[in-house]
Formats: structure tokens, C-alpha cells, sequence
């Protein structure tokens, strides 16, 4: 077989696809600017989110029937700021409101209400509306209060019941926590969960948009007749079109790890979590699992945009190339997303699934 023919046949496919603006646009520019502003962006929403739910005020309403015991709730709901950071704005209400519509109406959050037995402490009602947020971050807040006040109560019973309580209540025995796991051990596994995941949909991305350009989309521009006319064979030409695909697949890799590996990087230096949980370790002791990724995911790679290639030569336009690869890209997606559930360990079967 002529490898100058091939290598030139491999040249052509690679400077048609970079002359395609689209194809350099979502193969470049989306990994490197896009992911880390979508990602960013999520980070800060998730912080403000959170930040905004225990600074926010919520409104609760408390049925006044008993003055001492609609002040007691209102002195719990007061000492939360303290205990919790809860923030609470209490009001009194009549017994026999229509509390639905107080709720709905968003004038509460939340409605306290309670019922006096003959027991040393009334029963309470929470009323709320769970399909709203506020009003379901309120519910668990209050229902976090009161969880603490019950154990407080049971804990001075407990106290005036027992002489040494002091003494029974400590714990039995402590439990000394050691790990053998280094930190290259712990990194490595934090790493496994992402990095196939990320590395799947990658090659996927790259080998799909330019599989159909090279096959599909030359039949519609009609350069594929042109081609054929040329004095080379058919495996000459599959050869050319199979390296250009599975170049563009590992370009998209590399891209997507860079952007990836930047986002990681500034994570790392921005969340003293991050520091402490991983901190210090060797590099030198990934170099052996970083060579062996590196040839899977060649390997992959090729796999993929051989598959791609076969789909794609069925097809008879760009639009029916599209339907048939979609099945195929949620068939190995799905694949990647196995490697992130709890309990998968790679073992011999799961090595030799592609």
C-alpha cells in the first residue's frame, strides 16, 4: 500500500476540515470559553443560592391562643439567629384563619400552630406549601428548631431523672480514624470518577461532526465523485478518512482536558477544601497511569470514529447521518455515565467493554 498516497489523501481531509468555521468553532472555542464560563457561572449561582438561603428573611406566622406558649415558639424562632443563623420575622395570627390562603397569598411562609393536651407540652402543627421554595426551606429550618427544642426537653428530663447523667452521657469509647490511602491514592480516585466521563463525551464530540463532514457531507458538496475518479483505491481513501477523524477525536481530547485541567486548577486554588482534603502529593507517581491513558484513549478514538465512518457512509444526507449517529451517541454515552455510579469497580469484563 502507497503511504505517500495516504498521507496525501490524509493531508487534503485535514485542510478541508479546518476550512469548515463551524467545525473549528465547536471543536475549539466552546471547550476553551464556553465550559469554563457555563461552569463558573454555575459555581457562583450555587454560592449565591446558598448564601441567599440562610441570609434571607422568612415570615412566620405563630396562631396566638396561649400568650406564654405562642412567646416561647417566638423566643425559639429568635435564638435560631444564634444556634443556626436562621433568620426569622414572626408575627400572630387569630386561631381559625384561613391559613391556605395566607400561605398562597405568600403574606407567610410558614404557619405554627398548636394543640394543648394533657401532656406537659403542646403538640404543633407546621403548615406550608412544599411546591414553593421559600416556604419549604422555612419548613425544614423550623422543623430543625423544633427537633433541637424536643431533644433539649428530653435531655432535662433525663438530667433530673439521673443523678451521674453527666457521667452516662459520655461516650462509651472513641474511634481513632486512619487511612493507608496516600495522597496520589485519594487524588487518583477523585480523578477517576470525572475524568472517563469527560473523556467519552470528548471523543464523541469530536469524532461525530467530522465523521459526517468527511463522509456524508461530500457526497451533498459532491467531492466524494471527484475523489473516486482519482487513481487511488477504496481502502486508500477509508484509510485517509479514518486518520482525519481520529485526529480531529484526539484534538478534541486534548482540547477539552486543557479546559478542563484549567477549571481544576483554579478549583484547587480557590477552595481551601480542595487543599486540604488532597493536598501535597507526587506527581511523578501518575506518569505510568497517564501513559496508559493516553493509549486507550488512542485506541478509543479509533474505535469510535471507525464506528462513526460505517454509520455515516449509510446515510444519503447530512440530515439522515444525524438521526442514525444520535441512537449510537446516547448508546455510548450511557456507557461513560456507567463509570460514575457508586459501586462500579474496573475489573476484567468491564476493562474490554469499548
Amino acid at each position: 500500500m502507497n503511504k505517500k498516497i495516504i498521507l496525501t489523501l490524509l493531508k487534503k481531509e485535514i485542510v478541508d476540515i479546518f476550512r469548515d468555521t463551524k467545525t473549528i468553532i465547536i471543536m475549539v472555542i466552546v471547550p476553551l470559553i464556553l465550559y469554563p464560563l457555563i461552569f463558573l457561572a454555575s459555581m457562583l449561582l450555587t454560592s449565591s443560592i446558598m448564601r441567599e438561603s440562610t441570609v434571607k428573611t422568612y415570615n412566620v406566622a405563630i396562631v396566638n391562643e396561649t400568650e406564654k406558649e405562642s412567646e416561647n415558639i417566638k423566643q425559639l424562632l429568635a435564638d435560631a439567629l444564634e444556634a443556626h443563623e436562621y433568620h426569622f420575622n414572626t408575627e400572630y395570627i387569630n386561631a381559625g384563619e384561613d391559613y391556605e390562603k395566607l400561605l398562597r397569598d405568600s403574606k407567610y411562609d410558614l404557619i405554627i400552630d398548636y394543640k394543648n393536651t394533657d401532656a406537659e407540652y403542646p403538640d404543633y402543627t407546621v403548615y406550608s406549601l412544599t411546591s414553593v421554595n421559600k416556604s419549604s426551606t422555612c419548613r425544614t429550618m423550623v422543623e430543625k428548631v423544633l427537633d433541637d427544642y424536643r431533644d433539649k426537653i428530653i435531655d432535662d428530663r433525663l438530667k433530673g431523672a439521673i443523678d451521674n447523667y453527666d457521667e452516662l452521657k459520655k461516650e462509651p469509647f472513641e474511634v481513632e480514624k486512619k487511612d493507608y490511602s496516600s495522597k496520589e491514592e485519594t487524588t487518583g480516585m477523585l480523578i477517576g470518577y470525572i475524568m472517563p466521563f469527560m473523556m467519552i463525551i470528548s471523543v464523541l464530540m469530536g469524532a461525530f461532526t467530522v465523521a459526517i463532514d468527511v463522509s456524508v457531507g461530500e457526497k451533498e458538496r459532491g467531492t466524494l465523485e471527484t475523489l473516486i475518479t482519482l487513481p487511488i483505491s477504496n481502502t486508500q481513501m477509508m484509510i485517509s478518512k479514518f486518520f482525519a477523524v481520529s485526529i480531529f477525536a484526539l484534538f478534541s481530547v486534548t482540547i477539552n482536558l486543557c479546559s478542563f485541567g484549567l477549571m481544576g486548577i483554579y478549583v484547587f486554588n480557590s477552595v481551601k477544601l480542595a487543599k486540604t482534603f488532597v493536598g501535597s502529593f507526587k506527581f511523578t507517581q501518575f506518569i505510568p497511569s497517564i501513559l496508559l491513558m493516553i493509549v486507550v484513549i488512542i485506541l478509543f478514538s479509533m474505535f469510535v470514529s471507525a464506528l462513526c465512518l460505517c454509520v455515516d457512509f449509510t446515510a444519503k444526507s447530512v440530515k439522515e447521518a444525524n438521526n442514525l449517529t444520535t441512537p449510537l451517541m446516547l448508546i455510548l454515552m450511557t456507557g461513560a455515565g456507567m463509570s460514575v455510579l457508586p459501586g462500579v469497580k474496573l475489573n476484567i469484563f468491564y476493562a474490554l467493554i469499548p
